[in-house]
């Protein structure tokens, strides 16, 4: 009863214990509790509708004998309405006279033989869970060697002694459940740096026997280094100055990210602040200088502001460094804003797109409107550039000095000092740090396939891999359609399926896997970091070639369908296996070190037919692959991830099976196995979950992000990565 704040008893956000600590622990919920979740063992069965109207649901004995055996102290039951054979509510408390039986058949225990064994206890540091004041560690011992032991073992007992203290056993909700085939973990932060552990774990058999006891001892890591509060530039001594005049021109700088209002010259980032036009981060005014920072291997970039009318050009100079180092004037780029009008009012005008400047180019003040008709930007007074320098991985540490000219087509130019102190450590060309840009369509244009097309989609991919990011295209779509030539032909069928030939499709992506196609970047030979294969419920082959179900109607298909495995043919299933084993041993024996994603992105919304025409979608897709819902979506994902498991034979490797889950809590423990990348936007609420499912699983995790808007500062990008 009552709310969050005033409950008497259980909630979602507590057990209603009075600690306050959640239901595992601070800052957890009852996801955290149940579907395999904080050491929970859980079973999925079909409810049977009888004949009075009574549902009757198989519960798993061995979850009964839990709670006998002291594992458990409660039963869930969970009414999970998907898609699958019916929708089925049921009530307790709230109907009067529904409320739910639990029947229990007992029999003499089947005691398992064979006598009690040892169970081999590690503990090791980890250090990944130390904090600036605090050492971790982690517990572990083999599980169930396999199916067969598995229903013999309940779960453990576990206690930890830290520097000699003696606690009560672990909660439950630390204890992991016994998983066959899979080695049982605990990770543990917050103990004293490089304290002693004692760990002992107690296993537990059907029937409340004891299985088998274990001792280990080891070390906790040490704490994490200390973090260091930034320090920030300090202004040149003499105050600020005022922007650089000359020529009817006046020029200034500010800091890469930040936007200058072309009407009013106020900044974007600062409204309330004038002074930015004589001194700022990167610009102080009073010696017309720009100072700039940066790693070797490092792009480092500013946008200058000019004021005035008239056509100009920019002219840089060589940076001139130690030991007679110079970085070359041509390794500048220059890129002009363009404006778009995006409000109501007369100056809510704002910078977007850049467009890159040939250089030596002349470029008239007054003509930078992007959405104005070709009639330029009325009541313009500046105009900002983009000006970017990369410093290459064998410059020489230090301080360089050059200049950047602005030159009117008539009077004076306009001379500005740059200034640049180059770190001593270098970028590596590899980047540590992914930035995917997703998209669903190439930027090609033209015949598919042609030089034409194809040098313009790479010029794209190559921008992207130039400042460090990757452009992710998924070239199918959720009718079940795909981009002229990014899926090559298959044929045969069955486990005979192969791809006819990879012709075509190494010659079009293939220099993006082996780096070719980024010669001319500033990272050159760095292979396209990751790329989405088209591997999919689709394809190799159609859901009308396999699915028993797929001419169900999509509102009827929870009505007649069984489980997913049960839905595809065993043919279609060894076809989708033979091809995705093709791909794999085609990219291994090819070298390619690009990550090859399987992603299925389709969702059933496009199944339905639309409230306001009357028409059905052209979807192919009965479950909500991306960002799923029921338990049926997260049981079809499973099922491609055993798929993609048979077909690489679960060694590590190129293809790798990625899932977008924003509702990880909901995922229970279905994707363990089988998931190698998870984008989730439930980061923020359930980054403990997360981090488990990296540190146990290997998993890989990313979180969703996007651009700001050209209304908003670009400096979120930045703040962004720092965030990550």
């Amino acid at each position: 009863t009552g709310n969050y704040s005033r409950a008497t008893g259980a909630t979602f956000l507590d057990p209603g214990t009075g600690r306050g600590a959640g239901w595992a622990g601070p800052g957890t919920d009852f996801t955290d509790a149940v579907f395999g979740r904080g050491g929970t063992i859980w079973t999925r069965a079909d409810a049977i509708r009888g004949k009075d109207g009574w549902w009757t649901i198989p519960v798993a004995a061995r979850i009964i004998e839990a709670l006998g055996a002291g594992l458990s102290r409660g039963l869930a039951l969970a009414d999970d309405s998907g898609q699958t054979r019916a929708n089925n509510y049921f009530f307790a408390r709230e109907q009067s006279g529904g409320g739910a039986v639990l029947e229990v058949e007992a029999a003499d225990p089947v005691i398992p033989t064979g006598r009690r064994h040892g169970v081999e206890v590690s503990v090791v540091p980890w250090p990944a869970g130390a904090d600036g004041s605090h050492g971790a560690v982690e517990v572990s011992w083999d599980g169930p060697p396999g199916p067969g032991a598995a229903t013999g073992i309940l779960g453990y007992h576990v206690r930890v002694v830290v520097a000699g203290v003696l606690p009560d056993d672990l909660p439950r909700w630390q204890v992991p459940a016994p998983v066959p085939g899979e080695r049982a973990s605990i990770l543990l932060p917050g103990v004293p740096p490089g304290a002693q552990v004692l760990a002992e774990v107690f296993v537990v058999e059907r029937a409340s026997t004891p299985g088998g006891f274990g001792r280990g001892a080891g070390f906790a890591s040490a704490a994490g280094p200390a973090v260091e509060p930034p320090r920030l530039a300090r202004p040149p001594a003499g105050g600020a100055g005022g922007p650089a005049p000359a020529g009817g021109l006046t020029v200034w700088a500010v800091p890469d990210g930040v936007k200058v209002n072309p009407v009013t010259g106020s900044v974007l980032e600062e409204t309330a602040v004038s002074h930015m036009r004589e001194m700022n981060p990167c610009w102080n005014g009073r010696d017309a200088t720009i100072r700039l920072a940066a790693l070797r291997g490092e792009w480092v970039a500013f946008s200058l502001v000019v004021e005035g009318r008239g056509t100009v050009r920019l002219e840089p100079g060589d940076l001139t460094g130690p030991h007679g180092f110079s970085l070359s004037a041509t390794a500048m780029m220059g890129s002009r804003l363009v404006y778009q009008h995006l409000g109501p009012g007369a100056t809510e005008w704002f910078g977007d797109p850049l467009v890159p400047l040939p250089p030596g180019a002349a470029v008239d003040l007054t003509q930078a409107a992007g959405n104005s008709g070709g009639a330029g930007l009325p009541g313009q007074n500046n105009q900002s550039f983009y000006v970017e320098w990369f410093v290459p991985a064998g410059a020489q540490p230090g301080r360089y000095h050059g200049s950047l000219t602005v030159r009117p087509t008539a009077g004076q130019p306009v001379v500005i000092t740059l200034v640049l102190e180059v770190a001593a450590a270098t970028l590596p060309r590899e980047a540590h740090f992914t930035f995917s840009l997703n998209a669903y369509d190439s930027p090609g244009t033209g015949e598919p396939g042609s030089d034409r097309f194809l040098a313009g989609e790479r010029a794209w991919y190559a921008l992207a891999h130039e400042h460090r990011g990757t452009l992710a295209i998924l070239h199918y779509s959720h009718s079940g359609n795909y981009a002229e030539g990014t899926v090559p032909a298959v044929a045969g069928e069955g486990a005979t399926a192969h791809v006819t030939d990879w012709t075509a499709w190494d010659r079009r992506f293939g220099p993006l896997f082996d780096g070719a196609a980024f010669g001319g970047t500033m990272r050159p030979g760095v292979p396209l970091d990751h790329f989405y294969l088209a591997l999919c419920e689709h394809y190799p082959t159609p859901m009308a070639g396999g699915y028993r179900w797929n001419d169900t109607p999509w509102e009827d298909h929870w009505k007649v369908a069984g489980p997913i495995e049960e839905g595809f043919t065993p043919a279609w299933r060894d076809r989708w296996v033979a091809v995705a084993r093709d791909y794999d041993r085609h990219i291994r024996a090819k070298g390619w070190h690009t990550s090859m994603l399987v992603y299925l992105n389709d969702k059933y919304d496009f199944k339905q037919v639309d409230a306001r025409t009357g028409r059905r979608g052209s979807g192919v897709s009965f479950w909500q692959f991306d960002e799923p819902i029921h338990s049926d979506d997260f049981l079809a994902l499973r099922f491609f991830g055993d798929l993609l498991r048979t077909a690489t034979g679960g060694a590590p490797g190129p293809l790798k099976f990625r899932a977008d889950v924003s509702t990880p809590e909901w995922s229970r423990d279905l994707l363990d196995p089988v998931l190698d990348l998870e984008v989730s936007g439930g980061y923020g609420g359930y980054r403990r979950l997360l981090d488990r499912a990296r540190d146990q699983h290997g998993r890989t995790v990313w979180t969703y992000g996007s651009t700001p808007p050209a209304t908003e500062s670009a400096l979120k990008i930045s703040a962004q990565a720092l965030d990550l």
